[in-house]
């Protein structure tokens, strides 16, 4: 036989090798029943994951471009806790053909498409239309999977695109899974906010033998639009028997250093002790990113087309204070400068104690505004209470800082304690009640200027004016020390032992400020003392300055600041000053004119005495 009959040959036998398989192939597809795999694919899934796989439609086979068993939709539950449900839209499961001849079924991929995820029955979290790929899942077994789709809750207004991405190996006993090079990432809106993007990328071992759940290598990052970046790098580890776990990671929040470890004791319920070391934070900046990141959200166009508000927690959201508070915790804070509510404060460090619906710090301390600070607080839905001593402060700056007022300069001490009920802000300082103290030193009371006000007292008592005016903001008076205490209860203040000290006076007052009427209304004496030997640098002449301070030497002048904090006025009672005033005039008339009647008498009996001598 010739070379090329034998290549003719082998051509035909390949020919019909190929004819007869692809016949083999037709007929098995033919005669191929997929629904009798179904109670395989369900056997299957249980015996490998615990879970129950409910399949609504019918099973059926594709060939082309691989052996895929293809279902409609279904659903998959956790049949021990019932915790957990999903619904997906259609899945294929990947099979070995050499075993599918056999009769046996081995699943070498799965791909879930449409998938809808809830994680607690009632709950509006849901994984939606999400798309899952699995490879083969079996012990001993290694290969990749991937899970994109949508994260959403209407109700905590959130939407986020998630991908996840991670190689996967199982235990030979199935006791043991390693996700390696996890890759998981989401970006969108989260809890009202626009613009958020997250990422952790890692290593994750899960494993039965041990009952532990090892993170490694773990990156976290965490950023919104227009705001703080936050990277940390760490470790972690669980013990799902004792229900105990423990986090460390390091990083930086922008380009401040952070360092945070995590301990729980218990899950359920949740119980932490944790330690945050941040050199600094800007929640100022945080809150005008969070802000805007808020007003970016879309809101939901009602039937005639107006904006209304977006659905979400509302005024039924959980109280953060009985949020908080429910966790049993113990944490230190340290941060080395916190920039909030326009306040530099550095060197805070802070025990934070939250358990039984309460939060405590206790203790806090700080340096502020060129001072120190010791502080406890007591956040509790039956009472809060706030205990500090302020020392050195510069109280001017404090009160610009917290208040928005430029009333006062000077440093000093302040004491505090407060007690409020209430969640708001509103119905907390209308139940504000407690005690405070303040001693301050070498400042100045602005708005009103004593020195520059005689000279207007005095000519009111002279019928030319009427002595009544505005507070004004390029007018003070100095002192070298004031100082007073307050009684507060129900959000006013009431204070009987007010002294204000300058170089040529002396003063008391008393009054109340009204915190929830934002109104005060005080009363003040100033009583002249004798003529300092150095004159003021504000009057204008100081011979006339001094004179009017003679004029009204051991008089007590009284003074009324009243009115809402933002449109006071001050008078001077002058039916009170105009009688003593007087009386001191007349009195200072008649000592003049006897002074001067002395003097012409002494002058008269004097020129007697000359002429007398030049007789002689």
């Amino acid at each position: 036989m010739t070379i090329e009959s034998r290549n003719r040959l082998a051509l035909r036998l390949l020919i019909a090798a190929i004819v007869i398989a692809l016949l083999s192939v037709a007929v098995f597809v033919i005669r191929f029943d997929a629904n009798r795999y179904k109670s395989e694919l369900i056997r299957l899934v249980n015996s490998q994951t615990g879970w129950q796989l409910s399949i609504d439609g019918e099973v059926s086979l594709e060939i082309w471009p691989q052996i895929n068993l293809s279902i409609g939709g279904a659903s998959i539950s956790d049949s021990e806790k019932a915790a957990l449900t999903a619904r997906f839209d259609s899945g294929e499961f990947r099979v070995g053909l050499g075993p599918l001849l056999l009769g046996n079924l081995a699943v070498e991929g799965i791909v879930l498409k449409g998938l809808a995820l809830s994680p607690q029955p009632g709950s509006d979290w849901q994984l939606d239309r999400a798309e899952v790929r699995l490879g083969r899942v079996a012990a001993g077994q290694a290969d990749r999977a991937t899970l994109k789709g949508r994260l959403r809750s209407e109700t905590r207004e959130t939407d986020l695109a998630i991908d996840i991405q991670s190689e996967y190996r199982i235990g030979p006993d199935a006791k043991l899974l390693v996700l390696d090079r996890l890759q998981a990432s989401a970006s969108g809106t989260l809890a009202g906010y626009a613009g958020v993007r997250g990422r952790l990328a890692g290593k994750l071992s899960v494993d039965d033998h041990d009952a532990q759940i090892l993170a490694d290598r773990l990156a976290i990052a965490l950023s919104i639009e227009q705001g703080p970046a936050l990277s940390l790098e760490g470790k972690g580890r669980i013990w799902t028997d004792s229900e105990k776990a423990e986090l460390a990671l390091e990083g930086r929040l922008d380009d401040s250093p952070v360092i945070v470890s995590i301990n729980a004791g218990a899950f359920d319920p949740l119980s932490l002790r944790y330690q945050l070391d941040l050199y600094q934070l800007d929640v100022d900046s945080l809150s005008r990113a969070l802000n805007a990141s808020r007003e970016r959200v879309r809101r939901p166009l009602s039937s005639d087309g107006k904006t209304v508000a977006a659905s979400g927690h509302g005024g039924s959201a959980a109280n953060p204070v009985t949020a908080i508070g429910a966790i049993d915790a113990n944490g230190l804070i340290r941060i080395g400068q916190l920039r909030i509510s326009g306040m530099t404060i550095e060197r805070l460090e802070a025990t934070l104690l939250t358990g039984g619906g309460r939060i405590r710090v206790e203790p806090l301390s700080a340096r502020l505004f060129g001072g120190s600070i010791e502080s406890t607080l007591l956040l509790d839905p039956a009472g809060h209470r706030l205990g500090a001593a302020l020392r050195n402060i510069d109280v001017g700056a404090l009160l610009r800082a917290t208040a928005g007022r430029d009333a006062l300069d000077g440093r000093g001490s302040l004491d505090l304690d407060l007690r409020a009920q209430g969640d708001q802000p509103d119905a907390a300082i209308a139940s504000l009640g407690g005690t405070a103290s303040f001693s301050l030193r070498e400042g100045a009371i602005k708005g009103i200027d004593l020195d520059r006000l005689l000279p207007r007292i005095r000519a009111a008592l002279q019928g030319k004016l009427a002595l009544a005016d505005r507070p004004r903001n390029d007018e003070r008076s100095s002192f070298e020390s004031l100082s007073g205490s307050f009684r507060i209860r129900d959000g006013v203040a009431l204070s009987d032992d007010t002294e204000f000290r300058s170089g040529w006076f002396r003063s008391s007052a008393a009054g109340r400020v009204d915190l929830p009427a934002q109104s005060m209304d005080w009363a003040l004496r100033a009583t002249i003392l004798p003529v300092p030997a150095a004159e003021s640098r504000t009057a204008p002449d100081p011979t006339d300055r001094r004179e009017t301070l003679i004029r009204f030497q051991g008089m007590s002048i009284p003074i009324r600041i009243a009115g809402r904090f933002d449109d006071l006025s001050y008078r001077v009672d002058l039916s009170q000053l105009a009688a003593e005033f007087g009386r001191r005039e007349m009195q200072r008339e008649a000592t003049e004119r006897l002074n001067r009647e002395r003097q012409a008498s002494e002058g008269k009996e004097l020129l007697d005495r000359l002429r007398e001598m030049l007789r002689r």
